[in-house]
C-alpha cells in the first residue's frame, strides 16, 4: 500500500470506515440502537470529517472510549502534519492505557512507516506531529499549550487538575484548539455529572452510547429465554458491535440492577454514595412552581455563608404537617446587612408577609444581630460540632420527610424554582474513603448551603425532643 494512501484523509463516512478497517484492523459499530444515543462511528466522523468542536463522550463500561480516542489521536496526527496532542487520564495508568493503544496502532505494519521515534511517554511522526501523555500534576498541566487535549475518564480526575487542564488547548496557526473528554457516568455528583448537565452552556457536543450500540449481533437466541430481554427488546438482533452477549449476561447476573443501568445502559448514575438517596425529582418536584399559600405556616431558614453563599429557604407547612420548600435565595460576596435587606426586598416582591419564624445556626451571632436590625429574628438549636445528636436528628428528620406517607404521597415537595436546593439534593454525598477504611458518617462539606438551611428548619420545627431545654 502506497505511503500516499496511508496519509490520504477520508472525506466520507464510508471511506473513513474502510480506512479504519484496512489500516487499523478495527470494525467500529456504526448504528445507534437507542433513542437519543449515537454510534461510536458518529464520534469519529464528527471529529475527523466535520472538524467538530469541544466534545464529551459518555459511554458504557467496555464501550471502547479509550481505544477510539487513541485511534482519533493517531489519525489526526497522520492527516495533520505538525499537530501536537496531549493525553491526560484520570490516573497515570489511565493515560498510559490510551497511549498503549496509540503505540499499538502506530506499530502496525500498514502504518509503521509514519513513525519517527517512540518512547514510553511520547511518539513523534515523520510529518512532525507529536503525541505525549501527561501525569496528573500541577506542573504537567501548566506546561506548553497545544491544539489537542484528550482527557480520559474525567469522572476520576481531581477537580483542581481538571480545571487546570482546561487551559492547555490553544490554537496554533490555522489549527483550532479542541478538547475531548471521555468517561462513564456512575456518580450523580462530580465532574462528569456537571459536564453532562451543563453541556449546552459549555458548548460541548455530547456523544452517548450504551451496551446496545456495541453489542454483537444476536443470531440464534430466543428472546423470551434470554436474561437480557427486558432491556434489549430485540435491539441486539440489529446490532453490529463486538461486545459478547455471553459477557453481558454474566455481568448482569453479578451486579446490582442499579449498577447495571448506570454502568452498562447509561440510563442514570447510581445513587450509591448519595446522602439523601430517597430524593427523587420525579416524586418530590412537581411540574409547576408551588404557590405561596397565605393560609399555611411560613418559615425562613438560613445557612450563614463565610466563604460560600448565605442561603435562605422559604418553607411552608400545611395542616397535615406536609412540608413545601417554595423558594430560595442564595447570595455570595455581599455584606451581612445587604443580605438581610435583600431578603426583605425579595419577600416584598413575592408577597411573603406572614413569616412565623426564622431558623438558623445559632452560633452565627454576628449574622443574627445584623438580621435582627432588619426585623428578622433568628433562632435555632445548637449542634456543637460534628457528630452532635441535634445534627444527626436533623439529617434523619429530612430523610423521614422524603419518604411517602401511608397514602403514598410525599411528605415534602420542592418547588422547581429552587434550582440550588434541587441540585444539592442530587449531589449531596458521603466522602469517598480508602479501601478498607471505615466509612464516614458525615456528608462532604461541599455545595451544601441549602442542605444545611433545610436541616436547621427540620431540626427546629420538628424536634424529636423539646429543644428549649437542650
Amino acid at each position: 500500500m502506497s505511503a500516499a494512501l496511508r496519509k490520504a484523509r477520508p472525506h466520507t463516512r464510508q471511506s473513513l470506515e474502510k480506512y479504519i478497517g484496512h489500516f487499523l484492523g478495527v470494525s467500529v459499530p456504526n448504528r445507534a440502537a437507542c433513542e437519543g444515543h449515537d454510534a461510536p462511528l458518529d464520534y469519529l466522523e464528527h471529529v475527523l470529517l466535520d472538524g467538530g468542536g469541544n466534545t464529551l463522550v459518555w459511554a458504557c463500561r467496555g464501550g471502547s472510549k479509550t481505544m477510539l480516542a487513541a485511534m482519533l489521536t493517531v489519525l489526526e496526527s497522520i492527516f495533520q502534519p505538525g499537530l501536537e496532542t496531549r493525553i491526560l487520564g484520570g490516573s497515570l495508568a489511565q493515560s498510559s492505557y490510551m497511549y498503549e493503544y496509540v503505540r499499538r496502532f502506530l506499530r502496525s505494519e500498514p502504518l509503521g512507516t509514519v513513525v519517527g521515534r517512540m518512547t514510553g511517554t511520547s511518539a513523534c511522526l515523520q510529518n512532525g506531529s507529536r503525541i505525549e501523555i501527561l501525569p496528573q500534576s500541577d506542573r504537567a498541566i501548566r506546561g506548553v499549550h497545544v491544539p489537542r487535549l484528550r482527557l480520559d475518564e474525567v469522572e476520576e480526575f481531581r477537580a483542581d487538575i481538571f480545571e487546570g487542564a482546561l487551559f492547555l488547548p490553544q490554537s496554533v496557526g490555522t489549527t483550532a484548539a479542541r478538547i475531548e473528554m471521555l468517561s462513564t457516568l456512575h456518580r450523580p455528583y462530580g465532574i462528569m455529572s456537571e459536564l453532562v448537565d451543563g453541556a449546552e452552556d459549555k458548548g460541548l457536543r455530547v456523544f452517548k452510547w450504551c451496551l446496545w450500540e456495541i453489542i454483537e449481533r444476536c443470531r440464534d437466541r430466543s428472546c423470551s429465554r434470554c436474561e437480557l430481554d427486558a432491556d434489549c427488546r430485540a435491539k441486539a438482533k440489529r446490532a453490529n458491535g463486538y461486545y459478547s452477549i455471553d459477557d453481558a449476561i454474566a455481568k448482569k447476573k453479578l451486579v446490582s440492577e442499579e449498577a447495571w443501568q448506570s454502568e452498562m445502559l447509561c440510563l442514570r448514575p447510581s445513587r450509591e454514595g448519595l446522602f439523601y438517596r430517597q430524593y427523587d425529582e420525579d416524586v418530590h418536584v412537581p411540574n409547576g412552581p408551588i404557590p405561596h399559600d397565605p393560609s399555611m405556616e411560613l418559615y425562613r431558614s438560613f445557612d450563614w455563608g463565610v466563604n460560600g453563599p448565605t442561603a435562605c429557604l422559604w418553607v411552608q407547612v400545611d395542616g397535615d404537617g406536609r412540608v413545601y420548600v417554595i423558594d430560595e435565595l442564595l447570595q455570595s460576596g455581599i455584606a451581612v446587612s445587604d443580605m438581610a435587606r435583600a431578603v426583605r426586598r425579595y419577600e416584598e416582591m413575592r408577597g411573603y408577609r406572614n413569616v412565623i419564624r426564622s431558623y438558623c445556626d445559632p452560633t452565627g451571632l454576628s449574622y443574627i444581630l445584623e438580621f435582627q436590625k432588619e426585623g428578622i429574628a433568628c433562632q435555632g438549636r445548637r449542634e456543637d460540632g460534628g457528630r452532635s445528636n441535634v445534627r444527626f436528628e436533623g439529617f434523619e428528620t429530612v430523610r423521614r420527610y422524603l419518604k411517602a406517607d401511608e397514602n403514598g404521597r410525599p411528605r415534602m415537595l420542592v418547588s422547581p424554582r429552587c434550582v440550588n436546593t434541587r441540585r444539592e439534593f442530587r449531589t449531596y454525598h458521603y466522602p469517598q474513603t480508602r479501601f478498607g477504611a471505615n466509612p464516614v458518617e458525615e456528608p462532604s462539606k461541599v455545595d451544601d448551603h441549602a442542605m444545611d438551611a433545610l436541616r436547621y428548619f427540620f431540626a427546629s420545627r420538628f424536634p424529636q425532643v423539646d429543644w428549649r431545654f437542650v
